[in-house]
């Protein structure tokens, strides 16, 4: 019989059994276990720890789910934080090991490192300032007809994960004026935060190449508007900053136009989906790059024709809203594809 108790904490010298009076090659094989374990249990491992801390039965993780509700004011009664108070209510009676705080203006309400899900009821809230975020935080902000005029002039708007409303639908004025692909979802009594602690929840990251290139940033903008429309959490970095970045997703897109003369150097994440899309035929495209992608999305079936032994699965993904529509579908049953084969031998 195993007994895990992940509540209990020790101090361990770290690697003193393991490397004390070892050969230095033992420094190089740590990197390469780490690799191949992420490899094969990486997506595997997000979603179960996310579903372990959500139901609190501490197998993977003995962290409690913590939910912060942003309110502008939370010393004298107010509409924002009477909602706020209903929903956290409602979320405990749902979610009962979960932890509820609020954060107010006053107390320093971009520090949130503490914190799983974020909603915030207030439209002075800005998600560009946050401080200590998690890597795996999810946000969303609250709005109705009262306050959608101020959430229009926030500037951080399109940053938010979801947009959660009352079960009442939102007029057609205010929903069109909600940034490119967000549509407010009703927060109901069987789903107070919609799908937001769903942990087989697709997430993304869009790497976008640092030019000028029209067509990269048209490419960008209409995968990120059809993801975020199938519900998807969707992140983008521009490629000057990918070493920096540290998000939590299950795939990886990098967009390649004809501008670029080769790729930034492409580090494949494991434990992720590794996608290029390749908007144009670059004439030095790197094509040792393509060894380290699980998929090459191209805009032509024409472009790029060498050697079938390095390349990976093609896809031939348009620029077009019709057939973007549906890749978030696509996108999840190659993740759920590899999940399902994570305790299957390589």
């Amino acid at each position: 019989r195993v007994v895990c108790r992940n509540d209990l904490v020790a101090l361990h010298h770290h690697g003193y059994t393991r490397l004390t009076g070892r050969e230095p090659i033992i420094f190089d094989r740590q990197p390469d276990n780490q690799k191949l374990l992420a490899k094969q249990l990486g997506l595997w491992l997000k979603r179960a720890w996310w579903q372990s801390l959500t139901e609190g039965d501490k197998k993977l993780t003995s962290e409690v789910l913590t939910i912060g509700f942003v309110v502008h004011d939370t010393c004298t009664a107010n509409s924002q934080l009477t909602k706020a108070i209903a929903l956290a209510e409602n979320v405990v009676s749902r979610y009962p090991s979960a932890e509820c705080v609020f954060l107010c203006q006053d107390k320093d309400w971009n520090n949130i490192a503490h914190l799983h899900v974020l909603i915030s009821f207030s439209p002075l809230f800005d998600l560009r300032n946050l401080k200590y975020p998690r890597a795996d935080l999810r946000a969303a902000c609250f709005i109705d007809e009262k306050t959608s005029h101020d959430w229009m002039m926030n500037p951080g708007l399109d940053r938010f994960d979801a947009c959660l409303c009352t079960e009442a639908k939102l007029p057609d004025g205010i929903v069109q004026r909600l940034p490119e692909g967000m549509k407010p979802i009703a927060s109901t009594a069987k789903a107070q935060l919609a799908s937001l602690l769903d942990p087989n929840l697709l997430r993304v990251l869009l790497r976008i190449p640092d030019s000028e290139s029209v067509q990269a940033n048209m490419a960008a903008t209409k995968l990120r508007v059809a993801l975020k429309q199938q519900g998807t959490l969707v992140s983008e970095v521009g490629a000057g900053q990918w070493h920096s970045l540290d998000k939590v997703v299950d795939v990886v897109i990098t967009l390649h136009s004809q501008t670029e003369e080769t790729l930034p150097h492409f580090d494949r994440r494991e434990g992720v989906i590794n996608i290029i899309w390749l908007l144009e035929s670059p004439e030095t495209f790197m094509l040792a790059d393509l060894e380290l992608v699980d998929e090459l999305w191209i805009v032509d079936e024409h472009v790029l024709a060498h050697p079938g032994e390095l390349t990976p699965k093609r896809r031939k993904v348009e620029i077009e809203e019709k057939q973007l529509r549906n890749i978030a579908k696509t996108l999840q049953k190659i993740v759920e594809e590899r999940v399902g084969r994570t305790f299957c031998t390589p």
